[in-house]
């Protein structure tokens, strides 16, 4: 892995401090490094320019931000089937997994090559005519806001499973259980499994749980598409169909880990993370 895309948030890396640490690193390891204009431009340099067709090229997408910079980073280059990877400086990280601090002795064996592809299954939103684009979390249906609320009717394969009253809906790839559905009381799930995830949003009603299902079953939801909004991934598009499926997608998000990587290990790092920050707002 001697190409490698670099992509980083401004917002979260001041001046690009740490950006400028990884590719000072990586140049050492005899990498070549791709990234945006922007950081091509500061004036420790970076020789070459990420677009298009030097993005074909690269063995290795590494994202420096949080779990939100690597989503915006895998809509917009996962369709190279190009494997990720992310120094998180962000607030958990599941996505984004490697320290800031430690992050030389993960890469420096995976730059040796020692490491595993961890492959995560996507979902796909369509239209009557249109695929929309695929999530690694969640597609989500949500009532605007300030307009009462909303009616989501939602079936299996065309079976009838529930009209949910309330914010909305989302359904959830594997690994989209740790993502939003987790904050909405959703079951935690290894990435490995084939299903997927309907959750409601604040529903109006006593049907608020969480129900799994085989992902090679087609969920189709119905909605007021005047009323309502629908996000990939925290992404809004565009739509005037108030019939929409969602369904397996055949987009796979490839990411590079080290063989000591352990989900049951992370999410348990994570979660006493999480009650660390929790303690501090108390």
């Amino acid at each position: 892995m001697k190409k490698i895309a670099i992509i980083a948030n401004e917002k979260k890396d001041e001046q690009y401090r740490l950006t400028k640490e990884v590719i000072v690193y990586l140049h050492g390891k005899s990498c070549v490094c791709y990234s945006s204009e922007k950081i091509t431009g500061l004036s420790f340099g970076i020789p070459e320019l990420l677009d298009c067709e030097s993005i074909k090229d690269c063995d290795l997408i590494l994202v420096i931000g949080g779990d939100g910079t690597m989503l915006h980073a895998i809509f917009e280059y996962a369709k190279y089937n190009i494997p990720f990877i992310g120094i998180n400086i962000g607030r958990i990280g599941f996505l984004a997994d490697l320290s800031p601090v430690t992050y030389r002795d993960c890469m420096d064996r995976i730059l040796d090559g020692d490491y595993v592809v961890d492959n995560r299954s996507t979902v796909c939103l369509k239209g009557k005519e249109i695929n929309y684009g695929y999530a690694l979390n969640e597609v989500m249906f949500r009532h605007r806001q300030g307009s009462g609320v909303g009616s989501f009717r939602v079936t299996i394969d065309q079976t009838f499973l529930s009209t949910y009253i309330g914010d909305g809906v989302l359904i959830a790839a594997p690994t989209g259980s740790t993502a939003y559905a987790f904050s909405l009381g959703g079951p935690i799930v290894k990435p490995s499994c084939d299903i997927s995830i309907i959750q409601p949003l604040s529903p109006h009603s006593l049907n608020n749980r969480s129900v799994i299902v085989d992902s090679r079953e087609t969920i189709s939801v119905d909605f007021n598409s005047e009323d309502s909004v629908v996000y990939i991934d925290g992404m809004q598009i565009e739509t005037n169909e108030n019939h929409l499926t969602v369904e397996k997608g055949d987009q796979i998000v490839q990411f590079v880990r080290t063989k000591q990587y352990n989900f049951y290990s992370l999410l348990f790092e994570k979660l006493i993370q999480e009650n660390l920050l929790r303690g501090e707002k108390e």
